[in-house]
């Protein structure tokens, strides 16, 4: 991730803050508060950017869908799967009698370094 504007980053540890105190990503408009934004627009703006630079996901479809990412953790890419492939990754980790996390990471290896899990 390349490094963030004083502003990109005021508005990841809002994100961040939020997530942990409350279990979910806050909405723009407390966004635009907390930051002292008059519109949503720049919200929409900068968060996009920390879209850009890797720093979060924003999850079609679901209110209140930012995901803070961690590449290294698993539990963080399970957020991004789709219904269908979710799943999938539960059934796999019942059959092997593993958590959805080591699952995933099990499949990831996989698939990309061609080698059992």
């Amino acid at each position: 991730m390349s490094a963030l504007t004083p502003r990109q980053r005021q508005c990841l540890d809002i994100i961040e803050n939020g997530i942990s105190r409350n279990g979910v990503s806050p909405d723009y408009q407390q966004i635009a508060d907390a930051m002292g934004l008059v519109s949503k627009s720049g919200v929409h703006r900068i968060v996009g950017h920390l879209e850009a630079r890797g720093a979060i996901r924003r999850v079609p479809g679901r209110a209140r869908a930012i995901a803070l990412v961690d590449p290294s953790r698993a539990s963080d890419a399970l957020a991004f799967l789709d219904a269908d492939t979710l799943q999938s990754v539960r059934k796999y980790a019942r059959r092997h009698d593993l958590s959805p996390e080591a699952a995933l990471a099990a499949v990831a290896r996989k698939y990309f370094m061609g080698r059992a899990a």
